[in-house]
């Protein structure tokens, strides 16, 4: 395409790129780790109900969130605020995807 619109093509063989995986959120770490367990259950689900069937993406994910809600309960009693975090965002991301909202949380 350079060729093409008579544009000069430079080549530097030397260069090095070096890659700082998640360095602009380091400091927010607990909210990625929450969001990941968003994404992680609104993808399951999603997944599911895709390539089988609303009732089987159910079916698959149902112990999952009994047990979410479970955990979520027992967190509250003991006030462990992070853990309680964690399962508030696994059940609302399978919640999301069973009412079919879009993959929207982002940091």
């Amino acid at each position: 395409k350079c060729n093409k619109n008579n544009l000069k093509i430079f080549m530097a063989s030397d260069f090095h790129i070096k890659h700082n995986r998640a360095s602009t959120i380091i400091n927010n770490i607990k909210n990625i780790a929450y969001i990941r367990s968003w994404h992680y259950m609104w993808s399951m689900f999603y997944y599911y109900k895709k390539n089988y069937s609303f009732l089987e993406a159910i079916n698959k994910t149902y112990m999952l969130m009994i047990k979410d809600f479970v955990m979520l309960i027992f967190y509250l009693f003991l006030f462990k605020k992070d853990l309680i975090y964690k399962r508030f965002y696994r059940l609302y991301g399978i919640f999301s995807s069973i009412l079919n909202f879009k993959s929207y949380l982002r940091p």
